[in-house]
């Protein structure tokens, strides 16, 4: 990433935002005020040391068009799934306290959560154990002009809630950057299992947060299947007595491909594991 083409970056984001309830409105400044502050990544960067950063913006790149939440099929008993946009407009109250950005240091998913326009919000209600898998397919478009893409979703799942997601990020030539944001609510007792697939995806930046009330369990699997460069984070924050988180992962490169994937577990409560 050269410094022209990082300062134009940081230059972009606006001094305020206009989009989305003043809730969000606060929530998008002050993430752009912490990416202003704190920078993107470099090699200095320590738990970016391994990653290539230069390569994510050595080219001025536009934004893709909007995020286009389709539904392919229909959903299992007891799933609610709407566009992030949509909520923000008719109830915003709903998701006001559950986006965030991980706080300092937030570095990308800072950036997207100043930048997202859409998205999805999967939620499972207390007492519902949905048997059949939640898919979501992110596909990137494969052309020649630079192109960045912020995909946002939210898990929330009630008490002894369970369910099992599967997303699949596919597609992108090494031109096009989805910077993607996953945060997962585990209320008391509720279970889920994460599956998430990378497959020949061009350049990714992916973060997941998970928040865990008490005896939740979250298991995830991830399975990278060759990508330019990609790097992927997830986050658990065992906040309730009794958490548990599995983190497990696969992946096979080709030539020059880049992986790189980074786990941070907090132990915030008592008997986690």
């Amino acid at each position: 990433m050269t410094e022209a083409n990082r300062q134009t970056l940081l230059a972009s984001l606006p001094a305020s935002f206009d989009l989305g309830p003043d809730w969000l409105q606060a929530l998008r400044t002050q993430a752009a005020a912490a990416l202003r502050e704190q920078g993107l990544p470099t090699k200095r960067t320590e738990a970016w040391r391994f990653t290539p950063v230069r390569s994510l913006v050595d080219s001025e790149f536009s934004r893709d068009g909007d995020d286009v939440p389709t539904l392919l099929s229909a959903l299992p008993e007891g799933v609610t799934v709407r566009g992030l946009a949509e909520v923000l407009r008719s109830q915003p109250e709903l998701l006001h306290g559950r986006l965030d950005f991980g706080g300092p240091p937030a570095h990308f998913a800072a950036l997207n959560t100043a930048l997202f326009r859409d998205g999805l919000w999967i939620d499972v209600p207390a007492g519902s154990a949905v048997e059949t898998p939640i898919e979501i397919s992110h596909v990137s478009p494969s052309t020649s002009t630079p192109g960045v893409a912020y995909p946002r979703v939210l898990i929330t799942a009630g008490e002894n809630a369970e369910l099992t997601l599967i997303e699949t990020y596919a597609g992108g030539s090494a031109g096009q950057l989805s910077n993607s944001v996953v945060e997962v609510e585990l209320g008391r007792n509720a279970t889920m299992k994460h599956v998430r697939v990378h497959e020949n995806a061009g350049l990714q930046i992916g973060r997941v947060d998970v928040r865990q009330d008490a005896d939740s369990s979250y298991r995830s699997t991830v399975v990278t299947l060759g990508g330019a460069l990609l790097r992927y984070d997830v986050r658990c924050l065992l906040q309730g007595k009794g958490a548990e988180c599995q983190l497990d992962g696969a992946y096979l490169t080709d030539g020059d491909d880049h992986v790189d994937h980074h786990t941070l577990v907090e132990h915030q409560a008592p008997h986690c594991i």
